[in-house]
C-alpha cells in the first residue's frame, strides 16, 4: 500500500536507507508473483542514481513485537523459552515462537517491559547451568 515503510539496501553497504512505497505497479507477474514498486527515500541525501541495484524490504505489519536472535531461544520438545536477567541471575520464561526473519525470531507471551534484558547468546549454556544448579534460579 502507498506510504508503507521500506528499508533499502545497496549491496556492499551496511547501512539501510529508510524509504516508503510511493506507487505499486498495476500488474503481477504470474510466474514469480512479483510486482513493480516505486519508492521514495525519506531523506533525499540517501537518493541513489537511476538504475542502481538495490534490495528492499517492505514492512507489511508495523506491530511492535519481541524479536531475538535464534540463539536466545531454548527449545525442548514442544516448548520454547528464553532467559530473563533477574536479581543477579536468570529466570527461564516459557514463550511461543512466531515469525522468523534473517536469524531472528518473534517471541510471544513474554510479559515484560521493553527494557528487560535477555540472554541472546549462550542460552543453551545458561539452561545447562540452571539444570545443574550452578547459577541463577529457574522457574
Amino acid at each position: 500500500q502507498r506510504d508503507q515503510p521500506m528499508e533499502v539496501f545497496v549491496p556492499g553497504t551496511d547501512r539501510p536507507a529508510n524509504a516508503y512505497v510511493y506507487r505499486i505497479g498495476q500488474s503481477v507477474d504470474p510466474q514469480d508473483k512479483t510486482a513493480v514498486v516505486h519508492g521514495h527515500f525519506r531523506n533525499e541525501a540517501d537518493a541513489l542514481p537511476p538504475g542502481t541495484y538495490i534490495q528492499a524490504r517492505i514492512y507489511l505489519d508495523t506491530t511492535r513485537v519481541w524479536s531475538v536472535p535464534e540463539s536466545a531461544v531454548v527449545r525442548s520438545g514442544n516448548t520454547a523459552s528464553v532467559f530473563v536477567e533477574e536479581g543477579g541471575g536468570f529466570r527461564q520464561k516459557e514463550v511461543s515462537v512466531g515469525r522468523s526473519l534473517d536469524g531472528y525470531l518473534e517471541i510471544r507471551g513474554l510479559d515484560a517491559p521493553a527494557s528487560t534484558r535477555l540472554v541472546v547468546d549462550g542460552a543453551y549454556y545458561v539452561n545447562g547451568t540452571l539444570d545443574s544448579g550452578e547459577g541463577g534460579h529457574g522457574h
